[in-house]
């Protein structure tokens, strides 16, 4: 018995191998010979909507993670605490270098769009 799959493979449910519409694959070519043979496949499972919020998550993470530095996280927690970090330097007049300054100003801007996106949404 097989199982269609969204990615346009199916799914050989005896063993779950999952194989590509290859007529070059042996495997590809027993699913035709017994699809031939009368039987019908399982559906494919239904594919849901991606989570906006999630998405915007995401897309906050990858501008902190490649145009600030891998290391510095992509929570909104940490970007918070990073810009916290930022005041209590300036309140105790600490010199912090121009990259430091420069990329905390790229992750707080990613952070803050990120809850703007993500408030619009919660509140549509």
């Amino acid at each position: 018995m097989y199982k269609l799959l969204s990615s346009g493979a199916v799914q050989r449910l005896t063993d779950f191998a999952s194989i590509p519409s290859d007529a070059r694959n042996a495997d590809w070519a027993d699913y035709k010979k017994w699809l031939a043979a009368g039987n019908i496949p399982l559906p494919a499972d239904p594919v849901s909507a991606p989570d906006p919020v999630l998405e915007i998550d995401g897309q906050t993470g990858a501008v902190i993670g490649v145009a600030v530095h891998p290391v510095c996280g992509t929570d909104e927690s940490i970007g918070i605490l990073r810009d916290q970090l930022v005041q209590w330097g300036n309140a105790l007049g600490l010199d912090f270098t121009d990259d430091f300054t420069r990329l905390n100003d790229i992750a707080i801007a990613a952070i803050k769009d990120s809850a703007a996106r993500k408030a619009a949404i919660t509140n549509a």
